[in-house]
């Protein structure tokens, strides 16, 4: 994604490799995108802080598979999925550096 945005040229998507070099298919970057996500929680939950005190996060996703979502596909994976959020009190997610999503507790 560095590589991407410093680029003197316009680029495509996995043009420098990474997940989605040679495009998605079906529900593969919702796929993603949820591992993705779930992946930055469980590895913020194991800081010593969050089991020390009550902890929220904010989560920017910015990854490939992220990068190809439409806004619909973000509802599916905040209203459709269940995240294990640990010891978190909230989870919030923020797409594309605007909107924010309040992941719910299950």
């Amino acid at each position: 994604m560095a590589k991407s945005e410093t680029s003197d040229t316009p680029t495509l998507l996995g043009a420098f490799g990474g997940r989605g070099k040679d495009g998605y298919a079906g529900d593969e970057p919702l796929i993603d995108a949820f591992n993705d996500i779930q992946g930055a929680i469980t590895r913020k939950a194991s800081k010593p802080y969050v089991k020390n005190r009550t902890t929220e996060l904010l989560i920017y996703p910015n990854s490939n598979p992220v990068t190809v979502l439409a806004e619909r596909d973000r509802s599916k994976i905040v209203r459709r999925t269940v995240f294990d959020l640990h010891a978190f009190r909230r989870v919030f997610i923020m797409w594309n550096g605007e909107d924010i999503d309040l992941l719910p507790r299950w």
